[in-house]
């Protein structure tokens, strides 16, 4: 069952799988989404904040900045060994499983000088330096005069399950192949279909008397065409059997590689969980 590579970038793929079911790709896509981990920041202790935000928005701020992640799968404890750490344990480095620390530490310290600053995500100094900030360039907030931030994070291993802040995927998406399209000739007859050609010259052409797509016409296009344009009239596309376009793309925190590595690895985990609960109940 092949699975050709289209595209490749550090945060984006692009696939065309052949001869797997949909619900398979659905669930690696699901995934993507749900269940594959990545660093974030869990809680922010504030020493000072004078600038116009408020603690809780500040620290909001800071936990959706995306952090490198790659290394971290390796060396941190998984999300849910870190579930019972509370504040103070984390704070004295107790927080820890089968030698692998739970949580890194992140510390910001800007201050405006009597002067107008923003304050960047390059600002930001890690005890970690896998860890850290994927872009420099994010505002986190402005300060002027006498004002000051200066606060420490925590930042855990985490799954979008549990918050938005913990999804390394922006993009996930399952997309069928567009084949052909099929006319019911009693709903559109041929000078309809010249007109409906006429009309959506982007993504129709007349080949042989019959209406048909032009090459390298994207899904989204003909459906447009189709419900807009044409206003349905009896078409509809045709897609290739048990054919897909698989596409990822990410916040920069883990490569596309790896997250569609690690959504897959959180599958198999799942269904292996399941077979073990299945065999407990048989046996």
């Amino acid at each position: 069952m092949p699975i050709q590579m289209l595209e490749e970038t550090p945060i984006s793929i692009k696939l065309l799988v052949k001869g797997y079911p949909l619900a398979v790709l659905n669930a690696i896509r699901r995934a993507a989404l749900e269940l594959c981990p990545k660093m974030a920041i869990d809680f922010v202790i504030v020493e000072r904040n004078d600038s116009t935000l408020f603690n809780e928005v500040l620290a909001h701020r800071l936990a959706m900045i995306p952090l490198t992640s790659d290394e971290a799968l390796d060396h941190y404890a998984p999300p849910e060994a870190c579930a019972e750490c509370d504040c103070r344990k984390v704070e004295t480095g107790e927080c820890t499983y089968e030698g692998k620390p739970c949580y890194a530490t992140l510390y910001l310290d800007a201050s405006a000088d009597g002067k107008y600053k923003i304050v960047y995500t390059k600002d930001i100094i890690s005890s970690d330096e896998s860890i850290k900030p994927v872009y420099d360039n994010i505002p986190i907030v402005p300060l002027i005069g006498n004002q000051k931030v200066k606060l420490t994070a925590y930042a855990r291993l985490g799954r979008g399950r549990e918050h938005a802040k913990w999804m390394p995927a922006t993009v996930a998406v399952v997309k069928p192949v567009l084949k052909d399209i099929s006319v019911k000739e009693t709903l559109c007859n041929e000078e309809c279909q010249r007109e409906c050609a006429e009309k959506c010259k982007e993504a129709f052409t007349m080949k042989d008397g019959k209406l048909t797509i032009k090459d390298g016409t994207t899904l989204s296009m003909v459906m447009y065409c189709i419900e807009y344009v044409c206003e349905g009239k009896g078409i509809r596309p045709v897609f290739e059997e048990d054919t897909y376009i698989f596409e990822l793309e990410t916040d920069g925190s883990l490569s596309a590689r790896r997250t569609l590595k690690e959504s897959a690895r959180a599958i198999v985990q799942k269904l292996e969980a399941l077979k073990r609960k299945l065999e407990e109940k048989a046996g």
